[in-house]
């Protein structure tokens, strides 16, 4: 589990790697915002590759995506997704940065989770949902985020407030995507042979 952004995905694949025995492999589950008109919210996407902010690409460890892959099917493959340091509330900004980047994804911490574990030789691949799509705008999200990561209840609850609808579509969405989540981490968890 990580708090939202790269620091706290960072911190969480160290504490990943400090454990005994260090992990085999690592799948990242998560959600992300949809920058493609060709992928839907709730969707599960399979990374393939993730872009930094500097331009360095990291791809995922090829064997692993293609389990991914076999084990659901159902799923995306080959998304390329591109980090970001905020939640990217605007529909137009995502189509700006998918266009820019050939990016279908973006999202705050499947870069810096790839960064550690590739750099530790550990295989890596992340699979994520869109919770919101690139066709409408989200509120304001980014100031309900504190610095470390966690979110401060008040000002979503605000953000939330001033943007009724958008906070509705939301809503709808993150629960669509968490659903699937949860389906996807019981489809791995009775497919893999570890189980944490």
């Amino acid at each position: 589990m990580t708090r939202i952004g790269a620091i706290g995905a960072t911190e969480a694949a160290r504490a990943a790697l400090a454990l005994q025995p260090m992990p085999v492999g690592v799948v990242a589950l998560g959600l992300c915002g949809v920058a493609s008109a060709a992928f839907a919210v709730g969707e599960p996407l399979i990374y393939g590759e993730s872009i930094g902010s500097a331009g360095v690409t990291l791809a995922m460890t090829p064997e692993l995506v293609r389990v991914l892959a076999a084990a659901l099917p159902d799923a995306q493959t080959g998304i390329r997704v591109r980090d970001v340091d905020r939640i990217v509330t605007s529909a137009a900004e995502k189509r700006r940065i998918a266009e820019r980047d050939v990016v279908q994804a973006v999202d705050m911490e499947s870069f810096a989770l790839a960064r550690v574990f590739v750099d530790a030789g550990v295989p890596f691949a992340s699979v994520r949902v869109g919770s919101d799509d690139a066709e409408r705008d989200l509120p304001d999200l980014d100031r309900t985020l504190d610095g470390s990561g966690g979110v401060d209840s008040l000002a979503l609850l605000l953000a939330m407030g001033r943007s009724p609808l958008a906070a509705a579509r939301l809503a709808i969405g993150a629960t669509s995507a968490l659903r699937a989540l949860t389906r996807i981490a019981q489809t791995l968890a009775s497919a893999s042979p570890v189980t944490a």
